[in-house]
């Protein structure tokens, strides 16, 4: 079995593109990972963040996240290894974006019971866009979200904890964020 019919590969970039006011700029990935997420190595991020929140989910929830195996430093930078995401008929699942409007109320029930799973858990998972999540399909007519990227979390936590050390919990506007872009989600794309 070759590498990439089982595992995916997060490879570092050298270079990240950013924008400000407008204008883009190309700046070392180890800097964009610092300032947005506090650390230089955005994979090592979100290897931190997937072993602190998903790593255990409920079990009935448990398919609904990429499970992510492990990360390893390389010469330039690093890689985070995780499994790939496949349908029954083992094709590749696509992306919210690639697969467009589920018209399938199980599949919004099972992304209902997520989303309050994470805010329940005061996960700060901030990046609720639609490449983030696949479309699994489970059977001809069964079909499950899988949330595949992890790393927004590390910058709503970090955020969290300098502001909220010493609560421990996901503010309200943090849940009120969550919850709006989940209902923004869920408006473009049933």
């Amino acid at each position: 079995m070759r590498l990439g019919e089982r595992f995916a590969l997060k490879v570092s970039k050298d270079h990240t593109l950013s924008k400000l006011a407008g204008v883009s700029y190309r700046i070392p990935s180890w800097a964009h990972g610092f300032i947005r997420y506090g650390n230089t190595d955005i994979n090592r991020a979100e290897w931190d963040v997937y072993r602190r929140y998903f790593s255990n989910p409920p079990d009935e929830l448990s398919n609904s996240f990429v499970r992510v195996r492990r990360h390893v430093r390389v010469k330039r930078g690093s890689v985070l290894v995780s499994e790939t995401v496949k349908d029954f008929d083992g094709n590749y699942s696509r992306t919210l974006t690639d697969y467009g409007k589920v018209n399938n109320p199980l599949f919004w029930k099972r992304f209902d019971e997520v989303a309050n799973w994470i805010v329940r858990n005061r996960i700060p998972l901030t990046d609720w866009n639609s490449n983030n999540f696949v479309v699994k399909r489970v059977s001809a007519t069964e079909l499950i979200p899988v949330l595949i990227d992890y790393k927004s979390a590390a910058l709503g936590f970090s955020l969290s904890q300098m502001v909220h050390r010493a609560t421990h919990k996901l503010p309200f506007f943090g849940k009120f964020r969550i919850m709006r872009k989940y209902a923004a989600l869920k408006q473009n794309f049933s």
